[in-house]
């Protein structure tokens, strides 16, 4: 017999997909700073999602290996000095990378390599 939570599922996905976002912001940094905890900011667009990251903060905070999480709301100004992932339409996280990284120069780059 097979057992699934539709709810459940939804819930792990968007954590999993928040903690790969934040994984990949962390590979921009030098790899000497790989190791360093370092603060992050999650944006929810919406209510409902707010709700499951908040609940599932420290699941997030552990996998992602941060010094600091913390959830905005749709209202919340974006943070400064931070590289940015949109995980979905619904939520986008931000990692610190302020006197880490140059942020304006890496995201100069990294339109470069777009083209």
């Amino acid at each position: 017999m097979c057992w699934t939570n539709e709810r459940v599922e939804y819930e792990m996905d968007l954590v999993e997909s928040a903690v790969k976002s934040l994984r990949s912001l962390r590979s921009l940094m030098p790899a000497k700073e790989w190791h360093e905890r370092w603060p992050a900011f999650v944006l929810c667009r919406t209510d409902a999602v707010a709700e499951i990251i908040s609940s599932h903060e420290l699941e997030i905070f552990t996998l992602a290996t941060l010094s600091s999480l913390k959830v905005l709301n749709e209202g919340d100004d974006a943070p400064t000095g931070c590289a940015e992932s949109v995980v979905n339409e619904s939520l986008s996280v931000y990692f610190k990378l302020q006197g880490v990284l140059n942020v304006e120069a890496e995201k100069n780059s990294e339109k470069r390599w777009r083209r």
